[in-house]
């Protein structure tokens, strides 16, 4: 099995994408800057993806950590 099968795996890629197209869109001068984020929808999707993501990472830590 590959690690690009992983639902973690998937999830990241999802989110870096979302966050990377997001980027796109933002004005040259405000790359770094959050306040050019105005789509409250797109927002609050990436925050539920984060929020996804890192429950899932959690686990997986947890796990490794119990076979050790």
């Amino acid at each position: 099995m590959s690690y690009r099968n992983s639902e973690i795996w998937q999830l990241a890629k999802e989110q870096s994408n979302k966050i990377h197209f997001m980027s796109l869109k933002l004005p040259k001068f405000e790359l770094y800057e959050t306040q050019s984020l105005k789509s409250k929808e797109l927002y609050l999707e990436l925050i539920e993806l984060n929020d996804k993501l890192g429950k899932k990472l959690n686990l997986f830590i947890q796990s490794v950590e119990r076979t050790q």
